[in-house]
């Protein structure tokens, strides 16, 4: 056991703590967000509406995104994070009472997706500050491996607990969930959360806020904005990373939009089984790809881990539209999480090795909006082809898409590694 790296990082109790809050709040996430995919396909049977509620997640992104990272670069990091696992709790119960509505999905989708953009970059910023560098990777790769296969339990248990509780019950969940994920902030070590709510919420608070608008704090938040994207802009490994991390996450966003349609009109399976036998390989490629990192992350240059991990998504996006046999379709959905897993962790470890706690927020923040505004375009455009044109043919242009980038751009953001 004390050869496995990810074991070392969990010693750390901060980190271990920070860590439980991560699985209960991404759960949460994971779980309402196919929820809510799943119910929006069963009120319009259309990919354009999965698209639409991809996008009332990622406009606030874009929108938000950069200036929620200058915030939190001010903020105390640890009280962003229970207070947007809080809010999150409380919007989930908004869900119970207004599922009917399609247009009330998409508001209470777009509340969290706000919420979402300060949680971000408070998050895993904090990483380096609970574990020392020669952690960072093993700490980065737990992450990873947590965020993905939390993904796959929500897919999992989505299904399941809309027949077993129906809809109103699985939110009840998704709260629970939440909360939980503010207890565990709690127990890291650094302010008090009573304190700190007890402060913010009163008269003088909300004094100061006033008169810090007034006394010019937007121009000062500006002026912090534009220091971060100097840096990012003067350091090239931090450039290079940020270009990979918002490329990989595109990637996601189109695939997701794009799955469930994929089951039914490729693959011919229930919708509802898409969770766990389309999205169930791809998870579980990316939890090897991120525990093998881990492990010899170390000792292989990270500009040819990341090269074959684009390479090999390319190659997995084109065949899949031309295969129809679930297994084999299983197995490129496999290699295509190992690859996209090779990618995040090794940009995230990076991003986090190159950057100052002083500026670290406000580069995920500008991640964040430029994952918002990059891939606003393929995602709704995904859709949109994949009723026109079919599905089929919007994987394999993907793909082609994808290689001839890499080709000619991408490898000199890898080459920056």
């Amino acid at each position: 056991m004390n050869n496995i790296a990810i074991t070392r990082a969990l010693r750390v109790s901060s980190f271990r703590f920070l860590w439980l809050a991560q699985v209960f709040s991404q759960i949460g996430i994971n779980l309402l967000s196919f929820v809510l995919a799943i119910r929006v396909y069963d009120l319009t049977g259309k990919n354009t509406a999965v698209s639409v509620l991809v996008l009332a997640l990622a406009i606030p992104a874009a929108v938000l995104g950069m200036l929620a990272g200058v915030l939190v670069d001010r903020w105390d990091k640890k009280m962003v994070l229970f207070s947007c696992n809080a809010l999150r709790a409380l919007a989930a119960i908004g869900f119970i009472f207004f599922h009917q509505s399609l247009a009330a999905v998409y508001v209470l989708a777009i509340f969290i997706a706000v919420i979402t953009q300060f949680f971000v970059p408070a998050e895993a910023p904090m990483i380096p500050g609970l574990v020392n560098r020669d952690n960072l990777l093993p700490a980065n790769s737990l992450f990873t491996l947590t965020i993905f296969s939390t993904m796959l339990i929500g897919g999992l248990l989505a299904g399941p607990l809309l027949i077993l509780l129906g809809i109103s019950g699985t939110f009840v969940i998704i709260t629970l969930l939440f909360a939980l994920a503010a207890a565990a902030i709690v127990q890291i070590p650094g302010g008090s959360v009573k304190a700190f709510v007890k402060r913010r919420f009163s008269r003088y608070q909300v004094k100061a806020l006033s008169g810090g608008l007034r006394n010019g704090i937007f121009r000062e938040l500006r002026l912090e904005f534009w220091e971060g994207h100097d840096y990012i802009l003067s350091h090239r490994r931090v450039f290079g990373a940020l270009v990979l991390l918002v490329s990989s996450q595109t990637i996601i966003a189109t695939f997701s939009t794009l799955l469930p349609g994929m089951a039914v009109s490729i693959l011919k399976i229930a919708v509802t089984d898409a969770s766990v036998l389309l999205l169930g390989p791809a998870i579980l490629g990316i939890l090897l790809g991120a525990a093998l990192i881990s492990q010899i992350g170390h000792r292989v240059p990270r500009k040819k881990i990341v090269n074959f991990g684009v390479i090999s998504v390319a190659v997995c996006l084109s065949l899949l539209g031309i295969l129809t046999n679930l297994h084999m379709a299983q197995s490129l959905l496999l290699l295509l999480g190992f690859a996209n897993g090779l990618v995040d962790v090794s940009s995230n470890t990076t991003l986090q090795e190159e950057t100052t706690e002083e500026i670290r927020s406000r580069v995920y923040g500008i991640l964040t909006s430029l994952s918002g505004i990059v891939y606003f375009l393929p995602v709704i455009f995904s859709g949109v082809l994949s009723d026109i044109f079919g599905i089929e043919k919007v994987l394999i242009a993907g793909g082609c898409l994808l290689f001839l980038l890499w080709l000619f751009k991408i490898r000199q953001f890898i080459s920056l590694l």
